[in-house]
C-alpha cells in the first residue's frame, strides 16, 4: 500500500443490550483517557445508544489496526461532574485488536457490565 492508495474503512457494530442508554467513543490508533473521554462527551461527540439499538463504528480495514471505546451510561453523565466521572473512574475504556473483532465477526454486545470478549484497554 502506498500513501496514494485510499484506506478502506468496514463497520463494527456494537450493540446495546443493556437496560441503560449508553453513550460511546471510538477512535483506531490512539486510545482514550478518562479524562479525554469526558471532555468528548460533554462536547456532544459521542454516539447515543438507546437499549436494544446499535451504532456502527468505522474502523481502517488493515490488520494491525487497533479499535479503542470508551462507554459511559447516560445518567452518569447527568448525575456526576466531569471531575467527579474522571476521579470515580466512571468511563469505561476497552480496545479490540482488528483479529479480536474479526473472530467476533466485527460485532460488539454490551450487556451492561462489560462488552462481550472485550479486552480492557490499559491506562495511559
Amino acid at each position: 500500500m502506498t500513501c496514494d492508495d485510499p484506506v478502506e474503512y468496514r463497520k463494527v457494530i456494537f450493540e446495546n443490550q443493556s437496560n441503560d442508554t449508553i453513550m460511546t467513543l471510538s477512535e483506531s490508533g490512539i486510545p482514550f483517557t478518562s479524562e479525554k473521554a469526558a471532555e468528548l462527551y460533554l462536547a456532544g461527540w459521542a454516539t447515543l445508544i438507546p437499549p436494544a439499538e446499535h451504532s456502527k463504528e468505522p474502523l481502517p480495514d488493515q490488520e494491525g489496526e487497533v479499535l479503542f471505546m470508551a462507554v459511559i451510561r447516560k445518567q452518569t453523565l447527568n448525575k456526576y461532574s466531569k471531575e467527579e466521572i474522571v476521579e470515580k473512574n466512571l468511563v469505561e475504556l476497552y480496545s479490540y485488536s482488528y483479529q479480536d473483532l474479526k473472530k467476533m465477526d466485527f460485532k460488539i454486545v454490551y450487556g451492561g457490565e462489560n462488552p462481550i470478549d472485550s479486552v480492557p484497554a490499559t491506562s495511559m
